[in-house]
């Protein structure tokens, strides 16, 4: 978990966490790449424990390693899963969300692994699920990640959430 959340200048961001164990296979950050572009993800691995977070350990390695600001959600979760499927044992598998938000132009592209799909709530009622993606990581190594785009306006509400 990120130690502290970078101010976002026209956003408010909160976040809480509660893991099941002392150590756990969640994972979220907050990546700002530059004053206008910041990425987001959340993750979640099967199991629980000292295991979980090993694995999560190198999930968090590889988004450090491979994100940036012109590395579109899409082509990250699947150079994510590529690099990891491989190594995965057969009985696990990690849910992934990642989007990056334009600020300047309250853009938010987003790909979706298998995550619970985070919950956007318009000002005016409305409530979007953001679901555009694909499978979880690692199962396939060649799966290919859909995208999606969503315009953010004052008093919208987008919530993430982990797995169970």
């Amino acid at each position: 978990m990120p130690r502290s959340i970078p101010p976002i200048d026209g956003y408010d961001i909160a976040h809480a966490w509660q893991p099941a164990r002392h150590v756990s296979g969640d994972y979220f950050d907050i990546l700002p790449f530059t004053d206008q572009q910041i990425g987001f993800c959340i993750a979640d691995v099967t199991g629980k424990g000292m295991p979980a977070a090993l694995l999560m350990s190198n999930i968090q390695a590889m988004v450090h390693a491979f994100a940036s600001e012109s590395l579109s959600p899409s082509p990250l979760c699947e150079k994510v899963n590529r690099s990891m499927a491989p190594n995965l044992p057969d009985d696990k598998f990690v849910t992934f969300f990642y989007g990056i938000l334009d600020t300047e132009h309250h853009c938010f592209v987003i790909s979706n692994a298998g995550h619970n799909a985070p919950i956007l709530m318009r000002k005016d009622g409305t409530v979007i699920r953001l679901e555009e993606g694909g499978l979880v990581l690692g199962v396939f190594a060649n799966s290919r990640y859909d995208q999606g785009k969503i315009f953010l306006e004052p008093g919208d509400r987008l919530v993430f959430f982990p797995m169970e």
